[in-house]
């Protein structure tokens, strides 16, 4: 994984960021409107193009994305892609060159039109450390996820976690 490039200035502007979805987490909104701003946060603060928060449905078996305010309804197996193996090993992965990795699938990018070029998945755990989903960001802009990335997914999707799991239980 590349070593961190950010300043400590950028830092603690990104930290600030993850404060902020902290704060939004004990407000009572509904939970499309706080993943959503998870998934924007995630693109400013990694200087990305993409996120998105997939949740596991154990009926199915599949992961699907959460915030529907996109045109494509993604939905793929639970064992499928980088999402699936994130999900399955309940594992960070930092994927520097999607089409090289062998777990990549590739449909989505058919489905949706984007090129895929790196990605950093993170898994979504409940507060008993079960795997929910993974929030996955897409083609760091200027190059590849760095450690300093890594760590701020793993945050963000510590929150995205704690949200899902406080909306299913009410």
């Amino acid at each position: 994984m590349p070593k961190q490039t950010k300043n400590h200035d950028g830092q603690i502007n990104d930290l600030l960021q993850v404060l902020e979805i902290s704060r939004n987490l004990a407000l009572n909104q509904d939970l499309q409107t706080l993943l959503k701003q998870i998934e924007q946060a995630a693109i400013k603060v990694l200087n990305c193009e993409r996120a998105t928060v997939f949740v596991h449905e154990k009926k199915t078996d599949e992961l699907f994305s959460y915030v529907t305010d996109r045109l494509e309804n993604l939905r793929v197996s639970s064992d499928s892609g980088i999402v699936g193996s994130c999900f399955q090993s309940g594992a960070l992965i930092n994927v520097p060159d999607a089409y090289q990795d062998s777990r990549f699938n590739v449909s989505i990018d058919k489905l949706t039109g984007f090129k895929t070029r790196n990605i950093l998945a993170a898994p979504l755990f409940s507060d008993n450390q079960h795997v929910l989903g993974v929030l996955e960001v897409l083609n760091k802009k200027g190059g590849a996820f760095d450690e300093w990335d890594a760590l701020l997914l793993e945050t963000f999707s510590a929150q995205c976690g704690v949200a899902i799991h406080r909306h299913v239980l009410m």
